[in-house]
């Protein structure tokens, strides 16, 4: 940016603030405030639902890393015979979400995927280990459905 164009840029705010006598330089005013405006306010949309899904895939990715390290330090019996890496795919789960958190925190759709991949991964892996699979289903059902409504009610407004 050159020096021509930052004085504009510092002119056309310095204007939006005050007043002039000029009818036609009144409305010119007015145009360039309005799409300093639009711009501005496009740069920072992030509306409720997309932080609720930020926040919601922030806890589930420390919560499957936390399950994840202490399985691999000392794996539960039942589960650890039924899935030897049960540890490691919770762990990779985690880390999965919480890049999913950091690109949603973005405004980027790849977030999205990303979190519906490590989600689909951990319910898979939740069903095939669970002692009772309908019981297990029906849970991973609900967080779902609390995972991913907030992130498809906000959908529109990621990049």
């Amino acid at each position: 940016m050159d020096y021509v164009s930052k004085s504009f840029n510092y002119h056309a705010f310095d204007s939006c603030n005050s007043k002039s006598n000029g009818d036609l330089e009144n409305r010119e005013n007015m145009n360039l405030c309005e799409e300093r405006s639009l711009v501005g306010s496009k740069a920072t949309k992030r509306n409720t639902s997309i932080t609720i899904a930020t926040m919601f895939f922030a806890i589930f990715g420390i919560l499957a890393i936390v399950i994840g390290i202490v399985d691999i330090m000392n794996p539960p019996y039942p589960y650890a015979q039924r899935l030897p890496l049960l540890g490691h795919i919770a762990l990779i789960v985690g880390i999965l979400s919480l890049v999913a958190t950091s690109l949603l925190w973005k405004l980027k759709r790849l977030g999205g995927y990303v979190g519906i991949i490590s989600f689909m991964i951990a319910y898979a892996v939740n069903v095939y280990v669970g002692e009772n699979p309908m019981l297990h289903a029906m849970a991973g059902v609900i967080a779902g459905l609390m995972l991913f409504i907030p992130l498809a009610i906000g959908w529109k407004t990621l990049s």
